[in-house]
């Protein structure tokens, strides 16, 4: 498992807290996507929380 599959599976379990969904498709499919291949060359800035 790389660092990337680790992230995606946090942010997976993340999402779907967060949406309060009791379907572990939701989870399952954040997880499964890697969303880092859509995006242009880094490095990227980040926001978290209230921005």
């Amino acid at each position: 498992m790389t660092v990337s599959d680790d992230a995606r599976k946090f942010y997976a379990k993340l999402m779907a807290a967060h949406a309060r969904s009791a379907d572990p498709r939701i989870e399952e499919a954040f997880a499964s996507v890697p969303r880092e291949a859509f995006l242009g060359p880094g490095p990227w800035t980040v926001f978290a929380g209230d921005g």
